[in-house]
Protein backbone atom coordinates (compact mmCIF):
# COMPACT_ATOMS: atom_id res chain seq x y z
CA UNK A 1 0.00 0.00 0.00
CA UNK A 2 1.28 3.44 -0.93
CA UNK A 3 0.49 6.21 1.52
CA UNK A 4 -1.45 8.49 -0.80
CA UNK A 5 -3.55 11.41 0.37
CA UNK A 6 -6.67 9.35 -0.19
CA UNK A 7 -5.35 6.42 1.85
CA UNK A 8 -4.29 8.77 4.67
CA UNK A 9 -7.77 10.32 4.67
CA UNK A 10 -9.37 6.87 4.88
CA UNK A 11 -7.11 5.94 7.79
CA UNK A 12 -7.75 9.16 9.71
CA UNK A 13 -11.53 9.11 9.22
CA UNK A 14 -12.80 5.90 10.77
CA UNK A 15 -16.07 6.07 8.86
CA UNK A 16 -14.08 5.79 5.62
CA UNK A 17 -11.69 3.01 6.67
CA UNK A 18 -13.74 0.38 4.83
CA UNK A 19 -12.84 2.16 1.56
CA UNK A 20 -9.11 1.39 1.87
CA UNK A 21 -9.34 -1.97 0.07
CA UNK A 22 -11.07 -0.35 -2.90
CA UNK A 23 -8.51 2.46 -3.01
CA UNK A 24 -5.70 -0.11 -3.07
CA UNK A 25 -7.37 -2.02 -5.91
CA UNK A 26 -7.94 1.18 -7.89
CA UNK A 27 -4.34 2.30 -7.34
CA UNK A 28 -2.89 -0.59 -9.31
CA UNK A 29 -1.96 1.28 -12.46
CA UNK A 30 -0.90 4.57 -10.93
CA UNK A 31 0.86 3.41 -7.75
CA UNK A 32 1.51 -0.29 -8.33
CA UNK A 33 -0.75 -1.31 -5.44
CA UNK A 34 -2.87 -4.43 -5.56
CA UNK A 35 -5.43 -6.05 -3.33
CA UNK A 36 -4.91 -9.62 -2.14
CA UNK A 37 -7.55 -10.99 -4.49
CA UNK A 38 -5.95 -9.17 -7.42
CA UNK A 39 -2.73 -10.99 -6.58
CA UNK A 40 -4.57 -14.32 -6.46
CA UNK A 41 -6.13 -13.55 -9.82
CA UNK A 42 -2.73 -12.85 -11.38
CA UNK A 43 -1.36 -16.10 -9.95
CA UNK A 44 -4.34 -17.93 -11.43
CA UNK A 45 -3.79 -16.20 -14.80
CA UNK A 46 -0.17 -17.31 -14.75
CA UNK A 47 -1.24 -20.86 -13.91
CA UNK A 48 0.86 -20.79 -10.75
CA UNK A 49 -2.12 -21.76 -8.59
CA UNK A 50 -5.32 -23.68 -9.23
CA UNK A 51 -8.79 -22.19 -9.28
CA UNK A 52 -9.59 -24.23 -6.18
CA UNK A 53 -6.61 -22.76 -4.32
CA UNK A 54 -7.44 -19.21 -5.43
CA UNK A 55 -11.09 -19.51 -4.40
CA UNK A 56 -10.15 -21.11 -1.06
CA UNK A 57 -7.82 -18.22 -0.19
CA UNK A 58 -9.87 -15.33 -1.61
CA UNK A 59 -11.20 -12.78 0.84
CA UNK A 60 -14.68 -13.40 -0.60
CA UNK A 61 -14.76 -16.74 -2.40
CA UNK A 62 -18.21 -16.27 -3.96
CA UNK A 63 -17.27 -12.88 -5.38
CA UNK A 64 -13.98 -14.26 -6.66
CA UNK A 65 -15.74 -17.15 -8.44
CA UNK A 66 -18.22 -14.75 -10.00
CA UNK A 67 -15.40 -12.51 -11.18
CA UNK A 68 -13.52 -15.40 -12.76
CA UNK A 69 -16.63 -16.81 -14.41
CA UNK A 70 -17.66 -13.33 -15.56
CA UNK A 71 -14.58 -12.91 -17.73
CA UNK A 72 -14.87 -16.27 -19.40
CA UNK A 73 -17.34 -16.79 -22.20
CA UNK A 74 -20.27 -18.87 -21.06
CA UNK A 75 -20.09 -21.15 -24.11
CA UNK A 76 -16.51 -22.18 -23.28
CA UNK A 77 -16.31 -22.93 -19.56
CA UNK A 78 -12.86 -23.32 -18.07
CA UNK A 79 -11.88 -26.93 -17.43
CA UNK A 80 -9.36 -27.48 -14.65
CA UNK A 81 -7.67 -30.85 -14.86
CA UNK A 82 -5.36 -32.58 -12.48
CA UNK A 83 -5.58 -35.30 -9.93
CA UNK A 84 -4.78 -35.17 -6.24
CA UNK A 85 -1.46 -33.50 -5.61
CA UNK A 86 -1.16 -32.23 -9.17
CA UNK A 87 -1.18 -28.57 -10.13
CA UNK A 88 -4.48 -27.99 -11.85
CA UNK A 89 -4.05 -26.04 -15.05
CA UNK A 90 -6.73 -24.46 -17.16
CA UNK A 91 -7.05 -25.85 -20.66
CA UNK A 92 -7.56 -22.34 -21.97
CA UNK A 93 -6.14 -19.06 -20.83
CA UNK A 94 -8.38 -16.16 -21.75
CA UNK A 95 -8.26 -13.93 -18.70
CA UNK A 96 -8.54 -10.46 -20.18
CA UNK A 97 -9.00 -7.97 -17.38
CA UNK A 98 -7.65 -7.15 -13.95
CA UNK A 99 -9.60 -8.21 -10.92
CA UNK A 100 -10.88 -5.23 -8.97
CA UNK A 101 -12.39 -5.80 -5.56
CA UNK A 102 -15.47 -3.69 -4.81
Amino acid sequence: MVSTGLIRDYIINEEKTYLIREAIANGASQYGMQAFDQSLFKLLQSRLISLEEAVHNATNSDEFKMRVSGILSSDQPIDYAGGPGEQAEPKRKEFESEFVKH
